[in-house]
């Protein structure tokens, strides 16, 4: 077979012709595959084709992307095979999980749910960390910290970049390409300064606080990324968002049991009680109905008058 529209008899022209399309396209979807070749052979037999995809799937001359798309293989593909070939069923479902969420990546907990046995069966943590060692120590996948999932690990292939969900803004490297720990660090605690300070922050209020702290390489952040870090400090149980005329952010509020009389009483209390931050005000319930008339107004609360007090 070396023409197009020469008929095609036997797997072998099947198999050759099926590796010509790649010549005029870079990806196949399967559903397709009939019309491109009959397209460029005339009549075809369907399931000759068929057979003759498996072959080339099992030969590793092309590489499926997906249950409905398929390219030709490149020589990383074959090497990444030969490699899975020295391992279980189990390794290479776990890189053909991470292979499947591409650049989004998966944490330990999302890849145990992703490759469950048919009858239910999840790797136990022992198993998966070996099979994430091993695959790593052949530098197929990679490991990285998500700046929005600070407290967990996700792993990727090796050959991509996380997303930039997972890095955003003036967090990651681009050069290095790699998240700049210490910076986030710094950004973390200026963040965690203002708003323990103030007692009730708007991202805007924080973000110019952050970037008139005196630090230059603060000048650079923009409100996203402000936002990003309070989002982490809310996830991290560091902070707690509030609706007062928008979204703002207050200091996470803790409770102490204490016993008096041999009665057990709960009191809240901040965890990091600095400057204004135990303002009663940050916790009043009625906070949006106060004012300076009224049956709420500050003149006449108690709350704040033992705060004054102290």
């Amino acid at each position: 077979m070396n023409n197009d529209n020469e008929e095609l008899d036997t797997i072998d022209d099947y198999y050759e012709g099926i590796l010509s399309l790649f010549d005029e396209v870079e990806v196949v979807e399967t559903i397709k595959l009939p019309k491109l070749m009959s397209n460029k052979f005339g009549s075809i037999d369907n399931n000759m084709m068929l057979q003759a995809l498996g072959l080339l799937a099992n030969d590793k001359e092309v590489e499926m992307l997906t249950k409905t798309k398929f390219r030709k293989a490149d020589e990383r593909f074959k090497e990444v095979e030969k490699i899975l070939d020295l391992f279980d069923i189990q390794t290479r479902m776990v890189y053909d999980c991470l292979k499947n969420v591409g650049t989004e990546g998966a944490s330990k907990y999302n890849i145990r749910r992703q490759t469950k046995s048919p009858n239910g069966m999840e790797l136990t943590p022992q198993a998966l960390n070996k099979i994430l060692k091993n695959l790593e120590n052949y530098n197929l996948i990679k490991c990285f910290k998500s700046i929005k999932y600070r407290r967990q690990n996700f792993y990727i292939l090796s050959h991509l970049e996380p997303h930039p969900d997972h890095l955003p803004g003036n967090y990651y490297d681009l050069n290095t390409k790699k998240i700049k720990t210490e910076y986030i660090e710094l950004v973390r605690n200026a963040c965690l300064e203002c708003v323990n300070y103030n007692g009730v922050n708007s991202i805007e209020e924080v973000h110019q606080f952050v970037i008139n702290k005196g630090n230059r390489d603060f000048k650079s952040l923009t409100k996203n990324d402000i936002e990003t870090m309070l989002e982490v400090l809310v996830y991290d149980d560091e902070l707690q968002r509030v609706e007062l005329d928008g979204l703002k952010y207050k200091p996470k509020l803790r409770v102490r049991l204490t016993v008096k009389n041999n009665i057990k009483i709960a009191k809240k209390f901040n965890l990091h009680p600095t400057g204004l931050s135990n303002i009663p005000c940050t916790s009043c319930p009625v906070f949006n109905k106060c004012s300076d008339t009224g049956d709420i107004t500050p003149y006449n609360c108690q709350y704040l008058d033992k705060w004054l007090e102290f």
